[in-house]
């Protein structure tokens, strides 16, 4: 899959050749500091971030020791989208590095938003045990979407609660459909362009998972 490397070269071998010289020039790219600050200005620890890295952009895996931290990688032209939680004080916050961008910068976190819902099937019936996911979309030009760091589970009724959204970004909510012998091996789309405000306990009522689908 050609997104899952930095460079790719074609190689023009012809009938005869024992072999070829290939020079494959790397760029390290841009790093740009940053820190995360709280609502009050001030340096705030213990925070996860989604975007410091180029290869497979994904959520650091444990809260941030310290408030600064390095945004490595990003081409020349291009810019960086980075998305904070701190789980601890229900804060979220959101940071577009642009191309120009030398830094250092200031990521400031806000009350972070909440969606709550209910999976249902065809019938009206609650859908237990539900996997729910909330990627970050691979085409957002324009810096919309946000992600979650781990995915959800329905309770017995149905139900789930989604923290740590970023006010003012669109989530998609996926769900992960299992075969008979309890792999996963369908993802689908649940819905789109969930929306919340700051501090805000968004309930999107019932989401139905059509049988067609």
């Amino acid at each position: 899959v050609p997104q899952n490397y930095h460079t790719i070269l074609g190689i023009d071998s012809k009938p005869g050749d024992e072999s070829l010289k290939c020079e494959i020039a790397l760029d390290p790219g841009r790093a740009v500091k940053g820190r995360v600050v709280g609502p009050d200005g001030r340096p705030l620890t213990g925070a996860r971030l989604h975007g410091l890295e180029d290869y497979f952009q994904s959520w650091s895996h444990k809260p941030m020791e310290s408030a600064d931290f390095v945004v490595e990688g990003i081409a020349q032209g291009a810019s960086r989208d980075l998305l904070a939680i701190h789980e601890g004080q229900k804060l979220a916050g959101a940071f577009v590095v642009g191309p120009e961008e030398a830094g250092p910068i200031t990521m400031k976190l806000g009350p972070w938003a909440v969606a709550t819902g209910r999976v249902v099937d065809a019938g009206g019936l609650p859908l237990a045990g539900v996997d729910l996911s909330f990627f970050k979309g691979r085409d957002d030009a324009k810096n919309e979407t946000g992600s979650l760091p781990e995915g959800l589970k329905t309770d017995d009724s149905g139900r789930f609660r989604a923290e740590g959204l970023v006010p003012g970004r669109k989530y998609q909510i996926r769900v992960w459909i299992k075969s008979p012998d309890g792999r996963m091996n369908q993802l689908r789309d649940l819905t789109k362009d969930v929306v919340a405000g700051a501090g805000e306990v968004k309930d999107l009522g019932d989401l139905v998972l059509k049988a067609s689908e």
